[in-house]
């Protein structure tokens, strides 16, 4: 089985191609630069490394389509700053979110994240990041995947919101989601991780998965068993590893498709052990 991973030498997009090489599938990892200098890990040498910038032409994957049984887009922007300088700052990233707590405590409000997009959106979010990469370029690439006979199209989502973080990233996101399921002849998986954490590729990360650990433990006792279901803050975080590992799984089982939850993650984690 070939499968193309956009976005291969991200954090999640390399625990993807991890998983599928020693799945023993054919990968093809696609991103502005090509393979990261310094990847000498053993399954590295496996993939087969492409330098293409899918944002400015889409098109240019269409060679490596060919024959391929899945695209992955791994894909998105999660601020439309620049968030990987802030993760090197954490502490003022942390201040701006627990002023920002409260708003994302589990509500009903917040269970669907398009019920209130009119009021959340401002006018100077039109034709923002989070529209062209989040929603537009997923269209496309899933288009183009089910143009060129690709039967299965395998988008990154989220879980729900995080504290801090502009609300329209959630929003951008389900609004592909809901594009991507019109495009014919595609079978699509939404994948909505909860927040991610790799203590070696990026250390900042733990921590911060501690405090997700807490408030998903405390969630049915103090907030309900039914509250907030597309809140970060009451689903478990997980390991890149172990993300990588699931959308393998769903990408070679053809009776997934749809929305793949965070349970079903853990599901399919454990099924590629």
């Amino acid at each position: 089985m070939k499968i193309v991973v956009a976005g291969g030498t991200g954090l999640l997009g390399q625990a993807i191609c991890r998983a599928a090489v020693q799945k023993g599938l054919q990968v093809h990892a696609v991103s502005r630069h090509g393979k990261t200098k310094g990847l000498e890990d053993a399954w590295a040498n496996h993939v087969s490394w492409h330098s293409i910038d899918v944002q400015n032409d889409t098109k240019a994957l269409t060679p490596l389509l060919k024959d391929s049984s899945c695209l992955v887009n791994t894909i998105g922007i999660l601020m439309e700053n620049n968030y990987k300088k802030i993760l090197k700052k954490p502490f003022s990233a942390g201040i701006r979110a627990l002023k920002n707590f409260p708003s994302f405590l589990p509500s009903k409000d917040n269970n669907n994240p398009l019920k209130n997009e009119k009021t959340t959106k401002s006018p100077a979010q039109k034709g923002s990041l989070f529209k062209a990469i989040n929603e537009n370029l997923a269209v496309k690439l899933g288009a183009l995947a089910s143009q060129n006979n690709v039967p299965t199209y395998c988008y990154i989502s989220t879980h729900g919101y995080f504290p801090g973080i502009d609300p329209e990233y959630v929003n951008s996101k389900r609004r592909a989601e809901q594009r991507i399921q019109s495009i014919p002849n595609l079978r699509s998986i939404f994948l909505r991780p909860s927040f991610m954490y790799d203590r070696h590729a990026r250390p900042i990360s733990e921590p911060i998965s501690l405090l997700f650990k807490m408030t998903s433990g405390l969630k049915d006792a103090v907030f309900g068993p039914k509250a907030g279901v597309d809140n970060a803050l009451v689903a478990p975080p997980l390991p890149t590893a172990s993300v990588g590992a699931a959308i393998v799984e769903a990408i070679c089982d053809p009776s997934v498709h749809g929305v793949v939850s965070v349970n079903d993650i853990l599901r399919l984690a454990e099924k590629a052990t």
